[in-house]
């Protein structure tokens, strides 16, 4: 997931190279996530610094929230993405909205 953030900035993607696939290290599992903390590390991410092997081997828990966080957060912004408010529609139309109407 982490590399599929990445590359959907094309900008971060030349920085950090071409992706090399899980079977390349032959389930050598810490050459591979010492590999991803170097890349997360090329396009600058923050939490990279403090990240270690043991952090990322579970594949869950805070830190990997954060991670997840912070990329999508930077794609987001990269899109100049907006949030905007839910409109709530009138009470008087959600009475009259009681549930489908049966025509058969």
């Amino acid at each position: 997931m982490v590399y599929w953030l990445i590359s959907l900035n094309k900008d971060h993607s030349k920085k950090q190279g071409v992706f090399i696939n899980f079977k390349d290290f032959k389930g050598k599992i810490d050459d591979a996530l010492n590999k991803l903390i170097s890349d997360l590390k090329k396009i600058g991410i923050p939490l990279a610094k403090n990240l270690k092997t043991d952090n990322l081997r579970l594949g869950h828990g805070e830190v990997i929230c954060q991670l997840i966080d912070e990329l999508v957060n930077m794609e987001l912004y990269r899109r100049d993405f907006e949030f905007i408010a839910p409109v709530m529609p009138d009470e008087n139309e959600s009475d009259s909205d009681e549930g489908p109407e049966d025509d058969g």
